[in-house]
């Protein structure tokens, strides 16, 4: 009975023509709902499973290519479609870019699921031992798809959005290997059990004997199983937190008036009051990406209702525009973090150097010089001298000295560059964003996910402010203990949660990408010995046969 199903599944999958590639869209539609803010693991678990299954059963290494590119394409538009949102802030600007945006980024996306289709077939026609192995084949799977995830979060300055990794964010003990692999490790954790299950689904004498179909799935069921027990272990039931209090506001201003100067004056306004409410003394607070309309370095009044709204000792990280007027007489515009003391003082900044491209610079600007970049005003901005860790200037209460790494906006979803160590590990990880470019969407839950891994990775709290949401406060386990809605006016107040102290289990912050190249590299030689000895036992059967 199982096998007659096997045989179903597999030829409804296997069609050929315009209904297979229609297959593989709605496969690559499927992947999407395991991710936030749906989480329906078992859809992204049978959407790759599926395509492995298809590959396995492709007919040249273009085919396999076209199935790849049909699964990745129908994926990214599916969770990328918020993108057109933020085209339609300014809709008399750049409605006319949403097809483009809607198309473009999704087919280029694609290509690289793509190119793991075409490598994946190509090598297992090459190799015999691959082939023929269902441990082999998800082996090189899993390396290619990992893989090519690395090689996505660096290329073209990188876009590692959505990673698979992240449809565990939501699942408090898997996640806690992301601690020793990062998110690559989580990635790996999906990856392996499904392609393990495309393993399952063949054609009648695809691998040697059943029961080398059966191995690799019950080895990555009880690599889940092991990893649960270890997240299990790993978090207590109570996390440890500071004395530092902080305060986190989410003003829910629309994007619309964020873009429009005529809002500058009221939407400064808004925060101060909010502050003025709200804060007490000693307290650290944020304001989203954005807050300050004016630059605060040029214009003295800003300083001085930051003081008027500031209780005794308290401090406040906020958004806003830094301009610099550099020696050739150029102006240089940055999206930058200020630090504020509680009598209006800048004790420091922060500039913004992962930019978004089109968003906040044109690439390529002078072969494109009819494309706008999306954000206020003409010039691009400029990138920052690269990730910092900065001094509070002051102990907490129990006189321990605080550091912190500020990311704005999308800095926060780049595995392995959240933090530098110098001149000290940072106590946590301070995100403003304003992710009232994506509107209602499913846009700012997927961001949200992303800073919760980098929580687990580096072990260290994440404070988080969005102007429309979601802001919270993450501890260094990845659990959200307070957060707000999204599209609502909120105020958080929180405890600042503990770091966590170095130790073996922090493999990612110390190591970076190089834990999880680490494991892809013996999954290499493993298959490398495997290559090898098949050869070699080749070779001895067909001397005794010569014999």
């Amino acid at each position: 009975m199982l096998e007659s199903l096997n045989l179903h599944i597999t030829r409804f999958l296997t069609q050929r023509g315009w209904r297979q590639s229609l297959m593989m869209m709605v496969c690559g539609g499927l992947l999407t709902l395991g991710f936030a803010p749906y989480y329906l693991l078992f859809c992204a678990i049978f959407s790759i499973a599926a395509l492995v299954t298809a590959l396995n059963h492709a007919e040249t290494k273009w085919h396999a290519f076209r199935l790849g590119w049909w699964f990745g394409f129908a994926h990214h538009v599916t969770a990328l479609w918020w993108i057109s949102n933020s085209l339609l802030v300014e809709a008399e600007r750049f409605a006319w870019m949403i097809p483009l945006a809607v198309s473009a980024i999704p087919a280029a996306l694609a290509t690289y699921i793509a190119l793991i289709g075409l490598c994946y077939h190509t090598l297992r026609q090459r190799y015999p031992t691959i082939r023929n192995s269902a441990w082999q084949s998800t082996r090189i799977f899993a390396l290619l798809w990992v893989g090519i995830e690395m090689i996505r979060a660096y290329l073209f300055t990188g876009f590692p959005w959505n990673l698979v990794g992240y449809v565990w964010a939501e699942t408090p003990a898997i996640r806690q290997f992301a601690s020793l692999l990062g998110i690559y490790g989580l990635s790996l954790l999906l990856i392996l059990p499904a392609a393990a299950l495309g393993m399952m689904l063949h054609r009648r004498g695809m691998f040697l004997t059943p029961s080398h179909r059966w191995q690799p799935l019950m080895a990555s069921t009880a690599l889940l199983l092991i990893c649960t027990f270890f997240g299990m272990w790993r978090q207590p039931e109570i996390a440890q937190t500071t004395t530092q209090q902080v305060l986190i506001l989410q003003p829910n201003i629309p994007q619309q008036h964020i873009v429009d100067a005529r809002y500058d004056a009221s939407h400064f306004m808004t925060h101060l009051t909010q502050t003025k409410e709200h804060a007490q003394p000693g307290d650290l607070i944020l304001w989203p990406e954005s807050s300050i309309p004016y630059p605060p370095e040029q214009t003295p009044e800003v300083s001085r209702m930051i003081a008027s709204a500031l209780p005794d000792q308290a401090q406040l990280i906020a958004g806003g525009l830094r301009v610099v007027h550099a020696s050739d007489g150029d102006m240089h515009y940055f999206n930058s973090l200020f630090h504020f003391r509680y009598d209006g003082k800048i004790l420091q900044a922060y500039d913004k150097h992962h930019l978004v491209p089109f968003g906040e610079y044109v690439p390529l600007r002078r072969f494109l010089p009819f494309i706008e970049k999306i954000t206020a005003g003409a010039q691009d901005f400029s990138r920052g001298k690269g990730l910092q860790s900065l001094p509070l200037h002051h102990p907490d209460l129990n006189g321990k000295s605080l550091y912190f790494s500020p990311l704005i906006c999308y800095e926060a979803i780049f595995p392995g560059h959240v933090k530098t160590n110098a001149p000290a590990i940072p106590n946590m990880l301070i995100n403003l964003t304003n992710d009232g470019w994506f509107g209602r969407t499913h846009g700012p839950h997927q961001h949200l996910a992303m800073a919760q891994i980098r929580a687990v990775e580096e072990g260290i709290p994440l404070l988080r402010s969005a102007n429309t949401g979601i802001s919270a406060v993450i501890d260094s386990y990845g659990n959200i203990s307070n957060a707000t809605t999204l599209g609502e006016s909120a105020i958080l107040r929180a405890i600042l949660p503990e770091a966590l102290p170095d130790s073996p289990m922090l493999l990612f912050r110390h190591y970076g990408i190089l834990a999880p190249l680490a494991v892809l590299a013996a999954f290499l030689c493993a298959i490398l010995w495997s290559i090898y000895s098949g050869r070699k036992a080749g070779r001895q059967t067909k001397d005794m046969i010569e014999f």
